[in-house]
């Protein structure tokens, strides 16, 4: 015989529920309403967290309709499942999968409730909030990139009817990021005749003065380090006056021709066969003479977009200039990346027109050298 002094045993919630109408019930301790039906032979209780019983009709009613647009049997998939179901929709070419791959192993290692959640318990706020502590620092084309992926991740899961429509990830919670304005420190020429001066000038590092050659390269041809890199004698055809390149993200062949300055340049230091340059040390070695003489800080990328700048001053036509960088969208690229160059030039071009028409003649734009 129990004693007052016994502690009872709790009750279980089933055991204290009472129907009030089809599907619903209420506890009779606390009043609070819950929703119970059975669906493919298994009971399914849902807490609907009110003791009012209009809130606890609305509330039964969608989870009566969620029930009813999903499949019961998915209840139990995980996030690592639906991850798993992902790999195995995706297509394209290895370097597109490769990326899908990143995005998708990123999330996996910092997602902090972990891939073992049950997707139907997912908020669509932790999906955001993960952006947010991940993507705040991401460029708008990483950030969307990484958006687009895993709303084909998530929607998956809606497609399989594991959860309702419109499923976990919310586009009004993570909006696209807008493009950035990106302020690019390209050297003039005077500077980077005086970097150069300064690295061939260093008499106690030969390796430097050696990547001396391989950044005016860069700057002349207009080339990146990577194409730059691979770049043999053999690809230069002396004779018609061009370079063969072969963008290495791409494998796009293209070809760009033998400018003056660089035909002069390369002529003293032609070989027969052989990489023309060693350019893995040149991010250093540039960064390192630019801090030295008090400069911005100069990559081997400001020195294309050097080359690029002068061209688009000097009145090459936007397409040609993108069709030496072995692009094939027509130039759109070049125009949205230089567009402040572009819009001087236009700017500077029609004010020359203008003034020939009125018998002026204006000097047209040539800030740096060709």
């Amino acid at each position: 015989m129990k004693t007052k002094h016994e502690p009872q045993k709790s009750r279980g919630t089933l055991a204290l529920l009472e129907k009030v109408a089809p599907n619903l019930y209420r506890n009779r301790e606390n009043l609070m309403y819950y929703g119970r039906r059975k669906i493919d032979g298994k009971r399914r209780l849902r807490a609907l967290e009110t003791a009012d019983r209009k809130v606890a009709d609305r509330k039964l009613a969608e989870w009566l309709k969620t029930l009813a647009e999903t499949d019961a049997s998915g209840a139990d998939l995980t996030l690592a499942g639906l991850f798993a179901r992902a790999r195995a929709t995706f297509t394209g070419k290895p370097n597109t999968l490769k990326f899908y791959e990143t995005i998708l192993r990123h999330f996996e290692n910092t997602f902090e409730r972990g891939m073992s959640v049950p997707v139907v318990k997912v908020r669509p706020s932790e999906i955001a909030a993960w952006f947010t502590k991940h993507g705040g620092h991401m460029r708008h084309l990483s950030f969307n990139g990484y958006r687009r992926v895993l709303a084909k991740v998530f929607w998956l899961a809606v497609v399989d009817r594991v959860i309702p429509a419109p499923g976990i990830f919310s586009k009004e919670l993570v909006p696209r990021k807008k493009k950035q304005d990106v302020v690019r420190n390209i050297p003039t020429a005077d500077q980077l005749a005086a970097i150069l001066g300064r690295i061939r000038g260093c008499k106690f590092n030969h390796g430097d003065a050696a990547g001396a050659d391989a950044i005016e390269f860069l700057a002349l041809a207009g080339m990146g380090t990577a194409e730059a890199a691979v770049l043999r004698w053999e690809d230069i055809d002396w004779t018609a006056g061009k370079i063969n390149v072969r963008r290495v993200k791409t494998q796009k062949a293209f070809t760009i021709p033998l400018f003056s300055n660089v035909r002069a340049f390369l002529e003293p230091r032609r070989k027969d066969s052989g990489k023309l340059f060693k350019t893995a040390r040149c991010h250093d070695i540039l960064t390192r003479a630019s801090a030295a003489l008090g400069f911005l800080h100069f990559t081997p990328r400001n020195l294309r977009s050097f080359r690029i700048v002068a061209q688009l001053d000097a009145g090459v036509d936007v397409k040609q200039v993108a069709e030496w960088q072995g692009h094939s969208d027509g130039g759109k690229l070049i125009m949205d990346t230089y567009s402040n160059v572009i819009r001087a030039n236009k700017n500077a071009y029609e004010a020359e027109q203008i003034a020939r028409a009125e018998g002026k003649i204006v000097r047209f734009q040539n800030s740096v050298a060709a």
